[in-house]
C-alpha cells in the first residue's frame, strides 16, 4: 500500500515515543530490583533518542518533500503497535516475564530493512535510517539476551549445543 513518507515518519516517531514511555514505566514498576529497572530505563532513553531521530528525519523530508515519493509500507502496523504499547501501560502492572515478552513483541514490528527502504531517493537520509535500523535490531537482541539471562528463553549457547 502506497503511503506518504511523512505519515510513516510521524507514525514511527509516535511509536518510539510510546515505547519510551512504556519502558520508562516498566523501570518504575520494577524499581525494587536494580537489574530490570536499569535495563528498562536504558531502553526508554534509547527509544527517546530514536524518537528524536524520527522527528529530525521528518523535518528533513518535510523541507525536501519533492525528493520523496510514496512508499509501500504498512502504516497501520505502526499505529496498532503504538496502541498496543499504550494498552499495556493501561492494563496495570505485569510480571517481569510478561513485560519482557511484551517488549519482544513490540520490537518485532519495524525491521532494519524497512527503515533503510524509507531512504529511497535520498542518500543523505540513508546513514540516519541505517543507524536507526541498527538501534532497532540491537534493542531486539538486547531484550532477547535479557530474557535469556532471566531464564525466560533458552540461552543461545545451549540452544546451539542442542543442534549439534
Amino acid at each position: 500500500m502506497a503511503t506518504n513518507i511523512l505519515l510513516i515518519l510521524k507514525a514511527l516517531e509516535e511509536l518510539e515515543a510510546e515505547k519510551a514511555r512504556l519502558y520508562h514505566w516498566f523501570s518504575d514498576v520494577f524499581s525494587n530490583d536494580d537489574r530490570p529497572a536499569l535495563f528498562f530505563y536504558k531502553l526508554s532513553t534509547e527509544k527517546a533518542a530514536l524518537q528524536n531521530v524520527s522527528r529530525f528525519l521528518f523535518r528533513i523530508v518535510q523541507r525536501n518533500l519533492k525528493m520523496f515519493g510514496d512508499l509501500d509500507f504498512d502504516l497501520e502496523q505502526l499505529r496498532t503497535q503504538k496502541e498496543r504499547a499504550l494498552q499495556i501501560r493501561n492494563n496495570g502492572q505485569p510480571s517481569l516475564a510478561l513485560a519482557v515478552w511484551q517488549c519482544m513483541d513490540l520490537e518485532s514490528v519495524v525491521s532494519e530493512g524497512q527503515l533503510i527502504a524509507l531512504a529511497e531517493g535520498s542518500e543523505e537520509m540513508k546513514p540516519l535510517l541505517a543507524t536507526m535500523g541498527k538501534g532497532v535490531k540491537r534493542h531486539r537482541e538486547d531484550i532477547q539476551s535479557f530474557a535469556s539471562e532471566l531464564g525466560f528463553l533458552p540461552k543461545a549457547s545451549s540452544a546451539i549445543a542442542g543442534l549439534e
